[in-house]
C-alpha cells in the first residue's frame, strides 16, 4: 500500500512541477513549499507559487434596491419633455396634471391613485408644507377654489408636474409667485402602498384627524414594495398612528 501510494506521488509530481513554472510566469513573490513524502526517512520539497491573478471583466457592485421614493423620483424624471396633454396618461399620448402623477406611481411602486387631481387630495395623509419630503404630491387650485393640479415634490422646494396645454413636464419651483399665490396642500402616498387588495379603502381617521382614502394596491404589487421598503423606517413614520378599518 505504501508503495502505491509513493507510486502515484511520483508520478504526479512532474503535473505540479508543470504548474508551478507556468504560475511563477504570471506571478511573485514564492509564497512556500509542500514536502511530499517519498520515502520513510526523506522528503522532496516543491515551491509553490502565490495564486495567480486572472484577468477579467470587472464586475459591477451590487447596487442595493432603490426606496420607493426614489423609484418615483426616477422614473418622474425620465419622463420630463413628454408634451402635454389633457386626458392624457401615457407618454406616447403625452400627459396631464393627474395622468402624469398616476403614471409614475402605478409603474414606479404599483400603486394606483384617483384619476383626478381632487381625487387624490383626498387620497393621502395631509402634511404641511414645512413638513415636505421628497415623493410627497403637491396641490394647486389654478382655476377657482377648487384643487385641479397636482405635481411630485422633488425636494429642494421644487416640483415636476405637466404644467398645461402647449407646454411640456418640467421643474417649477414652489417659491415662483404663481406657484406660491396657488398652493392649495401636499399630501404623503408612501402609507398608501400598504393597503391589501384592490378594492378602495375607506376613509381612515388618523390621531390629528387627517384623512387617509382612496386607494388601491395590487397583491403582487404590494409584496414589491413591501420587499424594497424592507429597513426603510421612514416609510412607516405615518403608517404607525393609522387605525385599520375592520
Amino acid at each position: 500500500m505504501h508503495r502505491c501510494r509513493r507510486r502515484l506521488l511520483l508520478l504526479g509530481l512532474p503535473c505540479l512541477l508543470l504548474a508551478g513554472n507556468a504560475l511563477a510566469e504570471t506571478t511573485a513573490p514564492w509564497l512556500g513549499s509542500i514536502s511530499a513524502l517519498t520515502s520513510q526517512d526523506s522528503r522532496m520539497h516543491l515551491e509553490v507559487p502565490r495564486a495567480a491573478v486572472v484577468a477579467g471583466p470587472a464586475t459591477n457592485p451590487v447596487r442595493a434596491a432603490a426606496s420607493p421614493v426614489q423609484r418615483v423620483l426616477d422614473l418622474a424624471n425620465q419622463l420630463r419633455d413628454i408634451r402635454y396633454r389633457k386626458g392624457g396618461r401615457t407618454p406616447s399620448s403625452g400627459f396631464d396634471c393627474s395622468g402624469f402623477v398616476s403614471y409614475v406611481f402605478n409603474q414606479g411602486i404599483g400603486l394606483s391613485l384617483p384619476s383626478t387631481s381632487a381625487a387624490q387630495f383626498e387620497a393621502g395623509l395631509g402634511i404641511n408644507r414645512d413638513e415636505l419630503q421628497s415623493g410627497d404630491l403637491v396641490f394647486f387650485k389654478t382655476r377657482g377654489k377648487r384643487v385641479s393640479h397636482v405635481g411630485i415634490y422633488l425636494g429642494d422646494g421644487e416640483f415636476i408636474h405637466a404644467p398645461s396645454r402647449g407646454k411640456r413636464v418640467s421643474i417649477s419651483r414652489l417659491s415662483t409667485p404663481y406657484w406660491a399665490h396657488r398652493y392649495a396642500g401636499a399630501r404623503r402616498t408612501e402609507t398608501l402602498a400598504f393597503a391589501q387588495d384592490r378594492e378602495a379603502l375607506k376613509p381612515v381617521a388618523l390621531k390629528d384627524q387627517r384623512l387617509v382614502s382612496k386607494a388601491s394596491i395590487s397583491p403582487a404589487a404590494l409584496g414589491r414594495v413591501l420587499d424594497i421598503t424592507a429597513g426603510s423606517p421612514d416609510v412607516f413614520s405615518a403608517s404607525s398612528s393609522m387605525r385599520m378599518p375592520r
